[in-house]
């Protein structure tokens, strides 16, 4: 089958990528889209426009969205089972996707912009089924409204990207999941409470991945990481259902857990990056960094990256429709491409730094930044 991968022109806010180019789990979203519809034996077909399709029966979604092997499994088999019947993609309401899907509607079923048309009828929501492992964390009741804090997940997954936080939340996401294929083995009597996300540690690391030439520290804990080539971790590294990018250095100490770390970057001894996404060539020194996503090339010394509102609300962030509620209690920021941001600065969260902005020590304030979009 012929599935139609429409270009949409929108390259991500802000940071100005084109969306065929940004990172997802170690390759970029064009190859990580062929490669799920491969999977299948699908073929994928770039259009501009949903009117060149030819057939009057298709499936066509956007170049902006990233979908898992196991999300697209489930729509060919309601294609197959059902192939007269047009439908759009919908998400169901949950803590999974309203922790993942930026803007998703926490009480309703949200649409995604993928859809298989068959003849002229009007499509109707199918709700994608998704097996979702529960998992969640305790975090002090000061910070939150709720005490528990959902990290669901599940090999189901699909969002649409727009924004740097959209790509962090969609690589963790992917990222997360890659546990699943183990956890799902535990009888559900023994699987973790809320609030005890970190167990069964030997579980996770028979899903260690590690590339060629790779130096670890013997005294290093890795527990279900993928590992490029020649990565070096130091001495009592911890690293925890991370993705290393080839040619990482991960210094003494350091801890990187549930993130995505793109290739030839350098993680400072006793730095702590959490839930984070970086491009390739980032520096990293005193965090710690969680929510977070660093552009290409981005260098942050000893900056206290914010993510949480202290009056408890969700955090506000910057898109091409304006300011909107990301629907997140804990979000951090989004360090632009290039960008150097100097010791001691103090960032809000839920901002964006501009690409190439060069931020000086404090005795340079900046209140406020230009607006990305204009």
């Amino acid at each position: 089958m012929n599935v139609y991968r429409i270009k949409s022109n929108h390259p991500v806010f802000s940071f100005g990528d084109e969306m065929r180019d940004v990172p997802i789990l170690g390759t970029t979203l064009s190859t990580w889209q062929e490669e799920v519809i491969a999977n299948t034996g699908d073929h994928l077909c770039d259009i501009e426009h949903e009117e060149e399709i030819a057939s009057d029966t298709y499936c066509a979604f956007p170049d902006h969205i990233v979908l898992s092997k196991k999300a697209w499994l489930r729509i060919r088999r309601k294609i197959i089972s059902e192939p007269a019947s047009s439908f759009r993609v919908a998400l169901a309401s949950g803590t999974f996707n309203q922790r993942y899907v930026l803007g998703s509607d926490p009480s309703s079923p949200t649409p995604t912009d993928i859809v298989y048309r068959a003849g002229e009828t009007d499509p109707s929501l199918w709700i994608l089924p998704q097996e979702i492992f529960q998992n969640a964390a305790r975090l002090p009741v000061p910070l939150l409204t709720e005490p528990v804090y959902h990290i669901d997940f599940s090999p189901e997954f699909v969002s649409s990207l727009r924004n740097p936080f959209d790509l962090l939340w969609a690589n963790t996401a992917l990222n997360i999941a890659r546990a699943y294929p183990v956890a799902r083995l535990i009888p559900k009597r023994f699987r973790p409470k809320p609030g005890r996300l970190r167990t069964h540690h030997r579980t996770l690391r028979l899903i260690n991945k590690r590339g060629k030439g790779c130096e670890i520290h013997p005294t290093a804990v890795i527990e279900g990481c993928v590992l490029g080539d020649n990565v070096s971790v130091g001495a009592h590294a911890v690293l925890r259902l991370a993705h290393i990018g080839s040619g990482t250095i991960i210094e003494d100490q350091a801890s990187v857990t549930q993130s995505v770390i793109g290739e030839n970057n350098f993680i400072a001894n006793k730095n702590h990056v959490s839930y984070s996404l970086t491009y390739p060539e980032v520096f990293l020194i005193h965090g710690p960094y969680q929510f977070a996503v660093f552009g290409c090339e981005a260098s942050v010394f000893a900056t206290i990256s914010c993510d949480v509102r202290i009056d408890k609300k969700n955090i506000v962030m910057p898109t091409a429709d304006g300011l909107i509620d990301s629907g997140q209690p804990l979000l951090g920021v989004a360090y632009g491409h290039r960008c150097k941001v100097a010791a001691g600065s103090i960032i809000a969260p839920g901002r964006i730094v501009p690409n190439d902005l060069v931020i000086q020590p404090p005795d340079h304030i900046i209140s406020r930044f230009n607006d990305p979009a204009s």
